[in-house]
């Protein structure tokens, strides 16, 4: 018998590459699953938040950023987009800038999938042990009172350990008291092992980095000690 000839077809591009019934069949089952994992990531993300109590305790970490920068919606010395560049803020705008230094800090969460926007974790219930750390994690001379000696420039991150004083309201983030915090490298996962004790950050008593609700006891207990020797 005469040995038939088998003829293949001959790809000029990608383009001419049509896929099989199964084959395409295992690509949307797969992004399918993707896209699934991620929407229950989101989900699980959103129930922990939502399902905190006052007094839990919690840890977390991400960028820090001063809600000045996050209500003005672009970073006030680069414009930036805040929840999308946070990286680019620099310890000048968080630290020296009083309007920023004075306004609550709060931790972004990194996004889930590249090139979505932060998200707003947690709000600091008062600045001091954040504005100390960020002072000993900038590089000198990227703020008046920067030390590190090869510190990032810009994109300041921590990991922090707090109690829950408030529930989430409206667009504001819970509110935590921050009882630790340290330095959190760039692309590394916060809260790893969050029964492991850090370092003690030894805050300067002129600290000025104070909460506007202590600011106004403070000024209040000077005009009541003002008013009772005036007496």
């Amino acid at each position: 018998l005469p040995r038939q000839r088998i003829s293949y077809p001959t790809l000029t591009s990608l383009s001419d590459y049509k896929p099989t019934f199964g084959l395409t069949m295992m690509m949307t089952l797969t992004m399918r699953n993707l896209f699934s994992s991620l929407l229950i990531s989101v989900a699980l993300l959103s129930s922990a938040v939502s399902s905190l109590e006052v007094g839990d305790e919690v840890c977390g970490g991400g960028y820090v950023m001063d809600f000045n920068c996050i209500d003005n919606g672009k970073l006030l010395d680069t414009g930036d987009r805040t929840l999308s560049r946070p990286d680019k803020h620099t310890f000048y705008c968080l630290l020296d800038i009083t309007s920023c230094v004075r306004s609550p800090f709060e931790i972004l969460q990194d996004p889930v999938t590249d090139g979505a926007d932060y998200t707003r974790l947690y709000r600091a219930s008062n600045n001091t042990l954040l504005v100390e750390l960020a002072k000993n994690t900038g590089k000198k001379g990227q703020c008046d009172a920067c030390r590190s000696s090869s510190g990032p420039t810009t994109g300041f991150r921590a990991e922090v350990k707090g109690t829950v004083v408030a529930l989430a309201s409206g667009d504001t983030p819970p509110v935590i008291q921050v009882d630790q915090a340290r330095a959190l490298a760039a692309g590394t996962a916060p809260c790893l092992n969050p029964d492991e004790e850090w370092d003690p950050i030894e805050v300067p008593m002129d600290s000025g980095a104070t909460t506007s609700r202590s600011t106004w006891v403070a000024s209040l207990a000077v005009f009541m000690m003002a008013s009772f020797w005036a007496l």
